[in-house]
């Protein structure tokens, strides 16, 4: 590893605050991916800082996406390509995870719930807490399945909310942020909220379905003869088309299915409220602290018949992306550059003051958008790799698909610009 470098304790430097979010889409309102969907605490931390809306993940599944983020480096790098993948190079994972690098230059590391994996190995954070065990399904009071998308509604009392999978995850949030972390350990913080839901099972209590009424919920925009123009067996390599098909599903089902969606991602959205709530109330607000919010990947409903994620296109690749650096980004700014979150590792570095790792292979940082969001570079583009060989490649208004078939069908090209649903290959 990297030897610690010298300014070890310097209390001056900024304190991390990350929150990552298990399967969140572009839904979320700031946004504008669904007209129904209002997420004002994601939103709280858009006007505080910048967000990348056009941002993509190296992986659409969660061990590659997370393992990419977390090692500074892409699936074609690691050949961490998918959930399968989470066994290889595992000393790779606690040696060059970017927590444990911040813990081994001067920073207290603390975390809670869904992050990537080997947080509790040796000297990885100070203190982890995995999350809560899946609700017990004799608490529900309402589920069905639609797609292979199974749902459940639990009751508004105590017993139902203490079952959500992040509720012991948000209540460590809320303890370690009420405590003056400098005071107590004297050194900066990084502190990781990893939020499992709206990942599958969509398990939310009752007040959150709520406020997506059934009758009134809004299906994505779907066009029946969508994948009339691609290679079937080539993007099918890629996903269950099988088990994920929403071919045979009728509009009523598609609606229990994004209220659904709709219902854990409102869940969601109130548990980054609290953690928010939890540091702006608590001692260390005054300090100068990096706030970065993102979504491993984003989700299929219904779209290309779809109800999954594991795709090449924009809805499983695109997710949330928010950067408030305080001196640095401006208040509710926003870049539509296409970026991907492989610059994340050396950004944070950067920012911090300490050298950018040798292992980490995109050593350009965020920086100069994030001081500037109008900045434009012709070179700049956003690449998601899912299974070996398959990539997609995101420049500004065109998306390119490869996959591993190399058949003269299995090139996808999308003006995104003009044909943001990719109708037309």
């Amino acid at each position: 590893g990297l030897a610690a470098v010298e300014s070890v304790h310097d209390p001056d430097r900024p304190n991390v605050l990350m929150i990552v979010i298990d399967d969140m889409n572009d839904w979320v309102s700031h946004l504008g991916g669904h007209p129904q969907l209002q997420t004002p605490n994601i939103d709280r931390v858009a006007k505080m800082g910048m967000s990348f809306t056009n941002a993509h993940t190296m992986a659409p599944q969660c061990h590659p996406s997370r393992r990419a983020f977390f090692s500074g480096n892409p699936p074609f790098v690691s050949e961490i390509y998918n959930n399968n993948d989470r066994f290889k190079q595992q000393e790779h994972l606690t040696e060059q995870s970017l927590f444990r690098y911040f813990r081994q230059n001067g920073y207290y590391v603390a975390g809670a719930g869904k992050i990537v994996g080997g947080e509790d190995r040796e000297d990885a954070t100070d203190l982890y807490q995995p999350k809560g065990p899946k609700p017990k399904e004799a608490l529900l009071i309402e589920s069905g399945e639609v797609a292979g998308q199974s749902w459940g509604i639990l009751p508004d009392t105590a017993e139902g909310i203490a079952a959500m999978e992040d509720e012991p995850t948000v209540q460590l949030m809320e303890l370690v942020l009420a405590k003056d972390l400098l005071a107590e350990h004297g050194k900066p913080f990084f502190v990781i909220a990893g939020l499992y839901t709206p990942h599958l099972p969509f398990f939310a209590p009752k007040k959150f379905y709520d406020l997506h009424p059934l009758d009134g919920v809004q299906l994505p925009e779907i066009l029946p003869s969508d994948r009339d123009d691609l290679d079937e067996e080539a993007f099918c390599k890629l996903t269950r088309c099988n088990d994920n098909n929403t071919f045979g599903a009728s509009d009523e089902e598609l609606r229990q299915m994004v209220r659904a969606y709709l219902a854990v991602s409102s869940y969601a959205d109130h548990s980054v409220g609290r953690i928010l709530d939890a540091f702006e109330n608590g001692p260390n607000a005054a300090r100068e602290t990096i706030i970065v919010l993102w979504s491993d990947h984003g989700y299929h409903l219904g779209e290309k018949q779809m109800a999954a994620k594991r795709t090449l296109w924009r809805e499983s690749t695109r997710a949330p992306y928010v950067w408030t650096v305080p001196g640095l980004t401006t208040p509710g700014s926003r870049s539509n550059q296409p970026v991907d979150f492989s610059s994340a590792y050396a950004t944070l570095c950067t920012l911090a003051g300490l050298p950018v790792p040798a292992w980490v292979s995109n050593q350009d940082t965020l920086v100069p958008l994030l001081e500037d969001p109008s900045l434009e570079s012709a070179d700049h583009a956003a690449v998601s790799t899912y299974v070996a060989n398959n990539h997609t490649i995101i420049s500004e208004g065109f998306r390119l698909i490869r996959y591993s078939t190399n058949a003269p069908s299995s090139w996808e090209l999308y003006d995104e610009s003009v044909d943001p649903q990719a109708w037309n290959n």
